[in-house]
């Protein structure tokens, strides 16, 4: 069953730190830009003036998506990140049967 759920409290983004990672690694895309250490430093240094809007998909208890969002100050959504990342995407691991 598959469930979303969105980050909102900063609290909530350090907590996903392990899992985070691991599914970085199933996606296949070894891209500084998206790692939990690019993104939560990011949000500390940048993004006090954005509202975060990190978007979990589960697939019972297992992240299988992360959508590293936010909210800017005109309330449209771009990628945590946003001008000074090369690279921003959606992290989407591999379903395993």
């Amino acid at each position: 069953m598959f469930t979303v759920t969105q980050i909102n409290a900063y609290e909530e983004l350090v907590a996903l730190k392990e899992e985070w990672n691991i599914l970085l690694d199933k996606n296949g895309t070894n891209i500084n830009f998206l790692t939990y250490e690019w993104i939560t430093n990011w949000w500390k240094h940048f993004g006090q003036e954005n509202k975060l809007f990190v978007v979990i998909v589960k697939n019972n208890d297992n992240i299988v998506g992360i959508a590293p969002l936010m909210l800017n100050s005109k309330e449209t959504i771009q990628f945590i990140g946003t001008p000074l990342s090369d690279y921003c995407d959606f992290i989407i691991g591999e379903e395993k049967e």
